[in-house]
């Protein structure tokens, strides 16, 4: 597909051969012009010529006997006129007396100026052309060259027009690309153009509605998440105050359970704002990833007892890392959780070495992620259609996964899922085995 600026440029070339044409015409128009009025004022001049010479001759001779002889005899002063036609009449403007034509099919119709001599008209003179070609070289050579020079110059100036927009079109993209980029924490690959730049425009204004719609229902979120335990809290603190006796030991268990639940949604937020920021701190060392993953896989495959999930555990040899081992075990455990969510029926981790990076695996056989929902997995706070259905099981307030994404930013590693709806999900874990 054509560009805008390819286009704009074709119709500026489209407008340029109009303008050749119609400088063509009006070049003809003139050329044709000037050339009949050179023609009349050269055959004005040799009407006035010839008349002279009746003139002259008759004032030598007294007579106009002998001009025809005379005629022939000059017939060489004619040499530079090849279409010319000379007749002297008497002075009754009828009576031809002499003819010198070099062409026939002269005008007939010209007109006749009188010989005076000696204030007396004694004859006529009558200078007539041939009647030219309407079309010659000389009328359609300069209107020609005159198109071929604008049609030159005009290319120049198209082309001197395009590179400089296309320079400016490009210094633009560059500069929304590069805004646009570090709003999205994106890289610049390549030369950008204005159309790839308003492409990122639109996935920004995207983004920003994203962001605006879970802005508006963040605190609706956060605000269900503290009503249930702070409502239990209250409940039990009422009932202990009404009674006027000491909480029982299991009712003290619950409100230690709802205030830890209330504990872990602050560290959660916390958390991400600092991995987002850039300010994680990480307390890195040295240990095994493969028994991370299988002592994690193992706790959490058994504490998932409200239905069966067949897990496959699938680790080539031992992988040691540098890195945060905490961090790392929140993102296997989140990466877990999710995953048995929405398995059905099997569950299966892998983990393998690839070109130093540690790539751990998780695959599940749920309904999947839809195609449109794919961009949005990692957003803080965001739940798809796929969380809704399971949320009979138990779901989140939508950190998870964000948490997960920006540990593994942290650790300059990659988070990343592929899936087809209905045939599972599949999160792939990258990273570095050791980065300063």
């Amino acid at each position: 597909m054509k560009s805008y600026s390819s286009t704009s440029m074709q119709r500026e070339k489209l407008r340029l051969i109009y303008i050749c044409m119609i400088a063509v015409v009006v070049a003809f128009i003139c050329t044709l012009w000037m050339m009949n009025s050179i023609d009349r004022t050269e055959l004005k001049k040799t009407q006035l010529f010839w008349n002279g010479y009746a003139k002259l001759f008759y004032e030598s001779t007294g007579s106009w006997i002998g001009l025809e002889d005379r005629l022939q005899h000059d017939r060489y002063m004619t040499s530079g006129h090849k279409s010319l036609s000379i007749i002297v009449y008497d002075k009754d403007a009828m009576t031809e007396i002499a003819t010198l034509a070099i062409k026939q099919n002269t005008d007939k119709d010209a007109r006749k100026i009188a010989v005076l001599s000696n204030g007396s008209i004694v004859g006529y003179t009558q200078v007539a052309t041939t009647a030219q070609k309407l079309i010659s070289m000389r009328m359609v050579l300069p209107p020609l060259l005159l198109a071929m020079l604008i049609y030159i110059i005009g290319i120049w100036v198209i082309q001197r027009s395009h590179n400089v927009s296309k320079q400016t079109e490009r210094r633009i993209a560059a500069l929304i690309w590069e805004r646009a980029s570090l709003s999205a924490n994106n890289h610049i690959d390549g030369d950008k153009h204005l159309t790839d730049a308003l492409d990122q425009i639109d996935e920004l204004v995207q983004r920003v509605e994203r962001l605006e719609t879970v802005r508006r229902t963040m605190v609706a979120d956060i605000a269900h998440e503290l009503r249930t335990p702070i409502a239990v809290m209250r409940t039990q603190l009422d009932h202990a105050i009404h009674e006027g006796l000491p909480l029982p030991l299991a009712r003290t268990v619950s409100l230690h359970d709802e205030t830890l639940r209330l504990t872990k949604l602050v560290k959660d937020l916390q958390e991400l704002s600092l991995a987002e920021s850039g300010h994680l701190s990480l307390s890195k060392s040295w240990f095994s990833l493969t028994a991370l993953a299988a002592a994690v896989a193992e706790t959490l495959v058994v504490q998932s007892d409200e239905h069966t999930i067949q897990a496959t555990v699938h680790m080539e040899h031992d992988i040691r890392i540098y890195a945060d081992e905490a961090r790392i075990r929140q993102i296997i455990i989140n990466l877990i959780g999710n995953a048995l969510q929405h398995a059905r029926h099997e569950l299966r981790i892998e983990l393998s070495l690839e070109a130093g990076y540690a790539e751990l695996t998780i695959i599940d056989d749920g309904l999947g992620i839809e195609e449109e929902e794919l961009a949005f997995v990692f957003d803080r706070f965001y739940r798809g259609a796929g969380q809704a259905r399971a949320s009979k099981r138990g779901s989140g307030l939508g950190l998870g996964l964000a948490i997960a994404k920006q540990f593994a930013h942290a650790h300059s590693g990659t988070l990343e899922v592929s899936s087809s709806y209905g045939k599972g999900a599949v999160f792939t874990l990258s990273l570095p085995i050791i980065k300063d």
